[in-house]
C-alpha cells in the first residue's frame, strides 16, 4: 500500500509541475531567481549541517540527513499556489519556485546518490566540528566477547544468526562456544530482536566512525546481511581497512554485486535467489528422503514368533 501510495504521489507530483507549467513562458526575470535559488543550495546543506550538529549528531549523520534535506520541497509549491489563487502572491511567484523546485532535484540527486562516498572523502574534514558529547543515540557501541557478528537484522540476517546461533558450540570443545550477536541501524528491529531473546545492538554499520569504535581482536566472522550494496561494500572496505583479517561473508541480490563485494574485501558472497532455492529444495529432499524411509518401514517384513522359533 505504502508503494502504490508513493507511486500515485510521483504520477501527481508531476501533473502538478505540467499545470504550473502551463501557466505560461519563464521570463528572463524568473528564470534567474530560480537560478539564484538554486544556488542557495549549498548555504542550506550547511545550515542543516551545522544545526544538527549543534544537536550533537555526528558528522555522518549530519552529513547524510543535510544533503537530504537540501532539494527545495514541493509542499512550498502547494502553498505557494493557494496563496496565488487567494491573489496574496503573483503568480510568477509559482512559476518560479517550480523551476527553483525542478533544479534543486537535479543538482541534489547525484549527490544523494553518492552520498557515503562523499563523507568517506570529506570524513576527515567534518569530524572535527562535532561535539564533545553526542547524542545518546551515537554512542560508541560494546559487542562485549562476540566471535560472530551479523550486521543487518532483516529476514537473511536473522536466518543466519538463528542458524548459528543453533550451530555454536565449538566441535571437540563442548563447554566453549561462539559467541553470535547482530547489529541494525533501525531501533524497532532491535528492540523486537532483543524481545525475542536475540542479542542485537543498535548501530550504523555504514558509519566509518563506527568501525573506528569497535575492537575487533575476539570477533572471527562477519556476515554482510543489509539491503544496500553500498552499505556492504563500505562495510567491507572498513573491516579491511582496520586490518581485520577474520572471514567476511555477504549476502549479494545479482551476479555484479558479487563482483564489487570480492573487491571490497569479501571473502565469499552468496546470491540471495539462489541460496532460497537451494535451502528449498534441500528441505523437499529430505521430506523426500523421510517419505521413503516411511514407505520401507511400512512395507518391511514383520518377524512373528513362529518365524523366529524356525
Amino acid at each position: 500500500l505504502s508503494r502504490a501510495v508513493w507511486s500515485l504521489k510521483e504520477v501527481l507530483l508531476v501533473g502538478f509541475f505540467l499545470q504550473i507549467g502551463l501557466m505560461g513562458w519563464p521570463s528572463l526575470a524568473i528564470f534567474s531567481g530560480a537560478v539564484f535559488l538554486a544556488l542557495l543550495l549549498p548555504l542550506k546543506a550547511a545550515l542543516f549541517f551545522f544545526i544538527l550538529i549543534r544537536f550533537r549528531l555526528r558528522a555522518r549523520t549530519a552529513f547524510l540527513s543535510a544533503l537530504a534535506l537540501t532539494s527545495y520541497s514541493e509542499f512550498t509549491l502547494i502553498v505557494v499556489k493557494f496563496m496565488a489563487e487567494k491573489g496574496q502572491l503573483d503568480a510568477d511567484w509559482l512559476v518560479l519556485l517550480a523551476i527553483a523546485v525542478a533544479l534543486s532535484f537535479v543538482i541534489v540527486a547525484p549527490f544523494n546518490r553518492f552520498a557515503h562516498v562523499l563523507y568517506e572523502r570529506l570524513e576527515d574534514r567534518l569530524t572535527p566540528f562535532e561535539r564533545a558529547e553526542h547524542h545518546p543515540d551515537e554512542q560508541p557501541v560494546s559487542l562485549g566477547s562476540t566471535q560472530i557478528l551479523v550486521i543487518g537484522m532483516g529476514h537473511a540476517g536473522t536466518a543466519a544468526y538463528d542458524f548459528l546461533k543453533k550451530r555454536q558450540n565449538v566441535p571437540d570443545h563442548p563447554h566453549k562456544v561462539l559467541m553470535v550477536s547482530g547489529i541494525d541501524s533501525d531501533l524497532n528491529k532491535v528492540e523486537r530482536h532483543v524481545h525475542e531473546g536475540r542479542r542485537v545492538v543498535y548501530a550504523d554499520a555504514e558509519d566509518p566512525g563506527f568501525w573506528h569504535r569497535l575492537r575487533l581482536e575476539g570477533i572471527k566472522a562477519v556476515v554482510l546481511a543489509m539491503p544496500d550494496s553500498e552499505a556492504k561494500r563500505i562495510a567491507s572496505q572498513q573491516l579491511r581497512r582496520r586490518g581485520f583479517a577474520g572471514l567476511i561473508g555477504a549476502v549479494s541480490s545479482y551476479p555484479e554485486e558479487e563482483k564489487e563485494l570480492k573487491a571490497a574485501g569479501a571473502d565469499m558472497t552468496f546470491l540471495a535467489f539462489n541460496e532460497v532455492g537451494v535451502g528449498l529444495a534441500e528441505h523437499i529432499w529430505e521430506a523426500l528422503q523421510q517419505r521413503r524411509e516411511s514407505a520401507k518401514a511400512e512395507h518391511s517384513p514383520v518377524l512373528t514368533g513362529e518365524s523366529n522359533s524356525l
